[in-house]
Formats: C-alpha cells, sequence, structure tokens
C-alpha cells in the first residue's frame, strides 16, 4: 500500500471503530495495516483489544504470529500458535512458521495434518517448498502437480516445478515445464528471463537471446535482465551490437554492480 492509501485505510478503520467498539474486525484490520508498515509493537495493543471476541481469536493468533515472523521471532511465533488448537488453515501458517524457524520436519507434519483436512492450494504451495528444502524433490514435484490441478490457470505451479527440474539437472524436464508456465503467462519478462537461463545453462544462447529480447521490451526498467541480454549478445560474438547499446546508456545502473 501507497502511503496516501494506508492513510484513508487508517480513516476509514478509525470511523470503523467509532461506530463499534466492540467489534474486533476493524481492529484487527488495523493490526494489519500497521504489520505492513513494520510496526508490530503498536499492532499488538489492536490485536490484545480484538482478542476479548471469542469468534477472532484465530485471526488475531494469525496475524499476530506472521508479526513475530516477520520481526525475525518465527520460534516464538510457533509457540503462540502452539498454545491452543484452531482451524486447519492455523496449522497450515504454523507449519509455514517452522520453516522459517529452521524446522523442517516440524513444518512437514503440519502442513501435511492441515492437508489431511482440506486440499488447500497454498498449503499444497508451502509443503512442495518445504519437500524441496528437505532433499524430497520428487514429492514437492507431486505436490505441485495437485496444485496445478487446483489451479489450472496458474503459471506457478509449472514456473515452480520448472526450477526444481532444473536443480537436479533435469533441463529437458525444465524447459517443458517453464513452456507450460508460459503458455499460461506469455507476457511475463520473468517467466521469459527465467527460461532464458535455463536456455544459457545449456548453451543454446540464439534461444535465450530471443527471451531476453521480449523480457526486455516487456520489462524495459530491469537493469538485471538488460545486464544478461548484454552479456548473451558478448558470448554471441556480438561484442560491437552489446558495446553501441552501452554507449546509447542500455545499462548504466547494471554495469556499476558488476
Amino acid at each position: 500500500l501507497s502511503e496516501r492509501r494506508l492513510e484513508e485505510a487508517y480513516s476509514d478503520l478509525d470511523r470503523a471503530i467509532a461506530l463499534s467498539s466492540s467489534s474486533p474486525w476493524a481492529r484487527i484490520l488495523r493490526a494489519v495495516c500497521l504489520l505492513a508498515e513494520g510496526r508490530f509493537d503498536q499492532a499488538r495493543p489492536e490485536l490484545a483489544a480484538a482478542a476479548k471476541t471469542k469468534a477472532a481469536r484465530p485471526a488475531v493468533l494469525a496475524v499476530e504470529a506472521v508479526g513475530l515472523g516477520q520481526s525475525g521471532q518465527a520460534r516464538a511465533a510457533v509457540n503462540l500458535l502452539s498454545q491452543e488448537s484452531g482451524p486447519g488453515w492455523l496449522l497450515g501458517l504454523r507449519g509455514m512458521l517452522r520453516r522459517g524457524a529452521d524446522d523442517l520436519p516440524g513444518s512437514l507434519a503440519d502442513l501435511s495434518a492441515a492437508l489431511a483436512g482440506e486440499r488447500s492450494a497454498w498449503i499444497y504451495s508451502q509443503r512442495a517448498d518445504v519437500y524441496n528444502r528437505s532433499g524430497f524433490y520428487k514429492e514437492a514435484l507431486g505436490d505441485l502437480e495437485a496444485l496445478a490441478a487446483l489451479m489450472p490457470a496458474s503459471a506457478e505451479p509449472h514456473a515452480h516445478a520448472a526450477n526444481i527440474y532444473f536443480d537436479q539437472a533435469f533441463y529437458k524436464e525444465a524447459l517443458e515445464g517453464m513452456d507450460k508456465a508460459l503458455k499460461l503467462e506469455p507476457k511475463s519478462s520473468s517467466l521469459l528471463a527465467r527460461r532464458a537461463r535455463f536456455l544459457f545453462v545449456m548453451n543454446r544462447l540464439d534461444e535465450a537471446q530471443k527471451d531476453l529480447d521480449m523480457a526486455a521490451r516487456l520489462d524495459p526498467r530491469n537493469s538485471q535482465t538488460r545486464f544478461e541480454r548484454l552479456m548473451v549478445l558478448i558470448l554471441r560474438g556480438k561484442e560491437k551490437t552489446a558495446q553501441a547499446e552501452i554507449a546509447a546508456g542500455a545499462l548504466p545502473e547494471a554495469l556499476g554492480a558488476y
């Protein structure tokens, strides 16, 4: 949220609290806005007031736990969510926070228990990441297949799977996954740049160049993409083209970082 939009949000929420001081939901939303600004200490009184309503307790716990996680206190967040039982999504949140606390076995246990109660897209996504971090890449790919079935219009499950295949040096499968992602989002500059990196490692520089050309057109302000594009030009023996573009100011800020 921009500063102006946050001010508008605070104004509306303050009015809602004034109209119904006993309702917890405006206070919870106000706490979320404060967290968006990194003001966790100021969010806590709002959450304490909202927690007086029993129905709001799971939401209060979730927001407070996220705040603790954002402030580098993942273990404290896990302990908070372990104090009482709650709905399955709260268990899934604890699993995510356990990952942040470097408790991968506990994270897998929580996320799996949450999925046993409900086939949730975001929990499949989180468990796939934890499986992959734990070295179980086949299980991670299985979760991403389930996620793709739940979200057939989303490119993310295919792109995520492509990254896992690429890390395992299954380059053919990685490209196939990225191709599926790009069919769903053909004008995604980030996906094009990612596929270009795959092609670069496979020494398919002409194809990498095409992807980077398109990515740079779609997002001309992305200095990383422009830098990679110039590097491929040079590796393809197109030094004069690269030098001419640099001289024309194609990449002044990115060159300073390398």
